[in-house]
């Protein structure tokens, strides 16, 4: 329901610009939705269904989480797209916020590199990873973190 949810605001967004008369490149929609295509991959398919009997599987499902769907919805360019659709006075605070000194410190490459390193090291070396597996809550916590941190990164 998330990755549809995400699907439909992204394809509004897109058709608001566009009867708006600005031009919003296919290759980003595309990538979105590759982005979004890459979490289902992980999550209904076979490799959503063993995550939690095998650890290889389970393994596989973080790595994509955290590397590649981020990348590919970065690529999508969704923040560029929620600026280019939201009202100006919003965008304007938000801006405020994307330039503050607290975003330039949570961007600085370092900060970023250990954001995408930390969450295995955290996963697997703390009762975390075994958390994630009985509870689905705790499950789709992580699954979202890994998104974020990755996010954060690309």
């Amino acid at each position: 329901m998330v990755v549809a949810a995400l699907g439909v605001a992204y394809w509004l967004g897109v058709r608001r610009l566009r009867r708006a008369g600005v031009a919003w490149p296919a290759g980003r929609s595309w990538w979105s939705a590759l982005g979004l295509a890459s979490i289902l991959l992980v999550t209904v398919t076979f490799v959503g269904v063993y995550a939690n009997t095998l650890f290889w599987d389970r393994a596989v499902r973080n790595i994509v989480l955290l590397m590649i769907t981020p990348m590919f919805l970065a690529m999508g360019a969704p923040l560029t797209l929620l600026r280019d659709v939201l009202p100006e006075r919003t965008t304007r605070a938000a801006g405020r916020i994307l330039h503050s000194g607290a975003a330039r410190v949570l961007t600085f490459p370092a900060v970023v590199t250990i954001a995408l390193i930390a969450p295995l090291f955290v996963l697997y070396l703390t009762p975390l990873y075994e958390a994630g597996l009985r509870s689905a809550v705790i499950g789709a916590a992580v699954d979202v973190g890994l998104v974020v941190a990755g996010f954060l990164y690309f």
